[in-house]
């Protein structure tokens, strides 16, 4: 028998990004956007009650499986 071709489930960016928000609050950190780049989109993560900048140029995929809000069966869209 042939093996079956795993599924996966597509996750917009929009809905990976209320995911990621959703986890950071809890941790009293946020997720900003950083457009001062010339037209790039970049992300930061931001450390609300001290009021300082955590990680910059934050990887949206990386940072959503190690939060566990991205499953390994889904993949986001472009």
């Amino acid at each position: 028998m042939a093996k079956a071709k795993p599924i996966t489930i597509e996750v917009s960016h929009r809905a990976l990004i209320g995911r990621i928000e959703r986890k950071l609050r809890r941790h009293g950190q946020q997720l900003r956007a950083d457009r001062r780049g010339g037209g790039t989109l970049r992300h930061m993560l931001v450390d609300v009650k001290k009021s300082e900048i955590v990680e910059t140029d934050v990887d949206l995929d990386k940072l959503a499986r190690k939060l566990d809000v991205l499953h390994p069966w889904e993949r986001t869209t472009p």
